[in-house]
């Protein structure tokens, strides 16, 4: 859904109505970046401000994707994943995957088709699985192959079967013309993340 080598600044619902874009405003020497969402059945828009703000331009400034049945926007901030409500850009979620001022970033997500969960891809090769009704991860779990860390557009993550095994597919650089490149494949089954219950004292 989202790759390394996308540069999704906008993302627009299914329907065409609602319409998020990414912007950055230059700022006392450094670089912020908001979301405007506009409702553009009545021309009225929103505005937030995303926690990235960077001194110079940026391969990775933020980017953005909607659902796809058009729920709610994804927006990758710094490595940080959020979900915003396409109606009114209300925040209904956020998770972890990287880590900001690192070379390690977001690098491919999944959405199930109920929506339900999100799968998420670092660079180096976290794999962070979210479940969107109940606020929390789900799932987290390092890939590890005999291919270094993974490059945008090179490395990619879906959902199979009922959400309930995760693939990805990850391919190596060619250092050289007359290297082939190497692929790795991995399947994995969630092992589903239970929260401890509350003891009373």
């Amino acid at each position: 859904m989202l790759s390394g080598s996308d540069q999704a600044l906008t993302a627009t619902t299914p329907d065409g109505r609602y319409e998020v874009e990414v912007v950055a405003f230059p700022h006392a020497g450094t670089n912020e970046y908001w979301l405007i969402h506009t409702d553009k059945a009545n021309g009225k828009f929103k505005r937030t401000k995303l926690n990235t703000e960077w001194r110079e331009n940026a391969a990775n400034e933020p980017r953005v994707v909607v659902s796809p049945n058009g729920s709610f926007f994804i927006v990758d901030d710094s490595g940080t994943i959020r979900l915003y409500s396409t109606p009114h850009l209300v925040e209904a979620g956020t998770f972890q995957v990287a880590h900001i001022n690192t070379e390690n970033r977001v690098i491919a997500l999944a959405v199930s088709t109920d929506e339900r969960l999100i799968a998420a891809l670092s660079a180096w090769k976290d794999i962070v699985v979210y479940n969107v009704a109940e606020r929390r991860v789900m799932f987290v779990r390092q890939i590890r192959d005999e291919i270094g860390w993974y490059s945008p557009g090179r490395a990619h993550i879906a959902f199979a079967g009922d959400a309930e095994v995760i693939v990805t597919v990850g391919v190596s650089v060619k250092t050289t013309a007359s290297e082939t490149p190497r692929f790795s494949i991995n399947v994995f089954k969630q092992v589903h993340l239970t929260l401890p219950s509350s003891t009373a004292v």
